[in-house]
């Protein structure tokens, strides 16, 4: 039985990929790396062999293809989710229906550690503040937002294997941009007084759209085992949901180091391959 089959019928608005594109891996369908920018998604497929994309004029082109495992070739694609939690939305749930079922953030993000947790470091999330909206849409504030144990040591392992300075926490995902990291507008002091609180909890980094893709996997979850006998068990986790990140800003302060930051952004990359990689060694060995 696969827990990846698509949705019979279903026709996404921003994707040009179909169910055929995003099966694989068995059972478990394609990893699908998720950055924000579609010139990262571009960075992350050029890693790929036999490389596959499937344009759109919304710009959330999907790259297809392989990369080598432990195991042989592993299934992987990579697509923009855009900027925000309502565009992860709509890139996720179309994916979703297609039949993906692993999904990883490849993203950047500012720490809200300066000193400890510093520009050029990198974040694994474990969880995330629901500071948005779109995921209140799911939920209620109380449902906490979790990634997948398998991502995160998935990534840790990548982490060290990689030699990369990380930090796994919680992080933080906003809708505003310049009112929440730097305080835009009229609300200026709460939005100072809502950081130091985070700050105090030992929140790593922020960001904006963990929060949404972790809400989603409850929801995802839900959907993916809705129909499976009771006592069915298949040896395969139907859904995982995960985040890495890049520090690119400390203390409010953005890296501007052209050198410095391409070289991290390159690592961020080899990160999220490699956790595809040791997540796929994982599930193999289960």
């Amino acid at each position: 039985m696969s827990l990846a089959s698509p949705e019979a019928g279903f026709v996404p608005h921003h994707l040009s990929a179909t169910a055929a594109d995003l099966a694989g891996n068995g059972a478990r369908g394609r990893y699908f790396l998720l950055p924000g920018s579609p010139g990262r998604a571009r960075r992350i497929g050029e890693r790929f062999d036999n490389l596959t994309v499937r344009t759109h004029p919304r710009g959330h082109d999907v790259y297809l293809g392989t990369v080598q495992g432990d195991h042989g070739p592993i299934d992987v694609g990579a697509v923009s989710t855009g900027m925000g939690a309502p565009s992860l939305e709509i890139i996720a749930t179309e994916l979703f229906h297609l039949g993906a079922r692993r999904f990883l953030r490849v993203g950047t993000s500012g720490s809200m550690q300066p000193g400890r947790v510093r520009a050029s470091d990198y974040v694994i999330a474990t969880a995330a503040v629901r500071d948005d909206g779109a995921s209140r849409t799911y939920a209620p504030a109380e449902f906490p937002a979790v990634a997948s144990v398998s991502t995160v040591l998935a990534a840790q392992a990548a982490a060290r294997k990689l030699g990369l300075r990380h930090h796994s926490g919680v992080v933080h995902s906003k809708d505003a941009f310049y009112a929440r990291e730097f305080g835009h507008g009229p609300l200026s002091e709460e939005h100072a007084r809502y950081r130091a609180m985070l700050t105090a909890m030992n929140t790593l980094a922020s960001e904006m759209e963990a929060s949404m893709l972790f809400t989603l996997r409850g929801h995802f979850l839900h959907q993916a085992t809705a129909n499976t006998p009771a006592g069915l068990d298949t040896g395969i986790e139907p859904v995982l949901a995960g985040a890495v990140f890049l520090i690119i800003g400390e203390d409010d302060e953005y890296t501007d180091r052209e050198a410095e930051l391409a070289r991290a952004t390159d690592a961020l990359v080899d990160l999220g391959i490699e956790t595809v990689r040791r997540l796929d060694a994982l599930e193999q060995t289960r």
